[in-house]
């Protein structure tokens, strides 16, 4: 699904104006354009998703995609926004990012 973060007058939407699955989204597309020096942008973000599906997808995404970059001390609270085994993965991955070459 593609977002847009465009309002009608084409500036750029305010996800904190947004509820509900809507800001969720929101939310979602703003960290996917966050680089790795960005990552306390992306906790602050990922912190406000309420829906935990779009939470855990949006935090593996990243994670996936940063892993190379980022201290994996400095990205464990990141993963701490996540339970279980998504919370497992995501440290998994912060922690054996050399092997992902």
């Amino acid at each position: 699904m593609l977002t847009l973060l465009l309002s009608c007058n084409g500036g750029p939407v305010d996800c904190q104006e947004l509820i509900g699955i809507e800001k969720d989204q929101c939310l979602r597309a703003e960290i996917q354009t966050l680089p790795a020096t960005e990552l306390s942008g992306v906790i602050e973000r990922a912190s406000q998703i309420e829906d935990f599906v779009i939470r855990g997808a949006t935090i593996s995404a990243w994670v996936e995609d940063h892993n190379h970059e980022i201290n994996p001390q400095d990205g464990f609270p990141l993963c701490q926004l996540l339970n279980g085994k998504d919370l497992s993965r995501c440290q998994k991955l912060l922690l054996a990012a050399h092997l992902r070459d």
